[in-house]
């Protein structure tokens, strides 16, 4: 998806037709600015709006391996470089790192919300299910039928 300078890629299945295919490369070419392919596409921060009411939570401190850690290190140090994130003090939530091993002896530096996604409020029009977004098989009425059950 990208030029010869910076290379992007995107891995379609094997099991669409060659028609579906160019349309869905042709699809993902019109939309390319909706990807995010590193850090520095999301700059900033997000903030949830909470329940109101709801008591803030500081997570108990996980250890960790020590040769964990400095993956760890350098992977917040990647993230810290590119302003995604930012030093807050007196914090009210603290939530634990979360370490995901990845191919190759790499990591991806990810948080423990769960407690602060209980007190999010909730959305009234969750996001579709991908599989009904992607397989045109499937009729809508469908999933419509299966959903009320």
């Amino acid at each position: 998806m990208g030029n010869e300078e910076i290379k992007r890629e995107l891995r379609i299945g094997t099991l669409i037709t060659p028609e579906e295919r160019e349309e869905l490369i042709a699809l993902l070419r019109d939309y390319v600015d909706v990807f995010a392919w590193s850090y520095m596409d999301m700059p900033g921060l997000y903030r949830a709006p909470l329940v109101e009411g709801c008591k803030s939570v500081k997570q108990r401190l996980r250890r960790t391996n020590p040769n964990v850690l400095i993956k760890v290190k350098a992977g917040i140090e990647k993230q810290w470089n590119v302003d995604f994130l930012k030093i807050v003090k007196y914090p009210q939530w603290v939530s634990n790192i979360v370490v995901v091993p990845k191919n190759k002896d790499k990591i991806r530096v990810c948080m423990d919300f769960r407690d602060l996604n209980w007190a999010s409020s909730k959305d009234n029009f969750p996001l579709p299910r991908i599989d009904v977004l992607v397989n045109p098989h499937i009729p809508l009425w469908m999933d419509f039928w299966a959903t009320i059950r």
